[in-house]
């Protein structure tokens, strides 16, 4: 099937018809759920951040135990 110039046209008319601008109601309910998404996911990388700096911190500790030992020269920390 062949399309001519006039067909091509009417089904371009008949998709534009399709899609509308949101009125202003709609746009408002659209940006509060992708604002309610985004926060979401904030919340969840502060979480993941959080447990990151935790690790962290324990093995900070850790390290710093097994640098204590060492310096003791206590059987069994020489961990070189």
């Amino acid at each position: 099937m062949k399309l001519t110039k006039k067909m091509l046209k009417d089904i371009i008319q008949e998709e534009v018809k399709k899609l509308s601008e949101d009125d202003e109601a709609e746009e408002t309910y659209n940006y509060g759920e992708d604002e309610g998404e985004d926060r979401k996911k904030e919340d969840k990388m502060k979480e993941h951040i959080a447990g990151i700096d935790h690790h962290l911190d324990a093995l900070k500790k850790d390290m710093g135990y097994d640098e204590d030992h060492e310096r003791r020269h206590e059987k069994d920390t020489d961990f070189e």
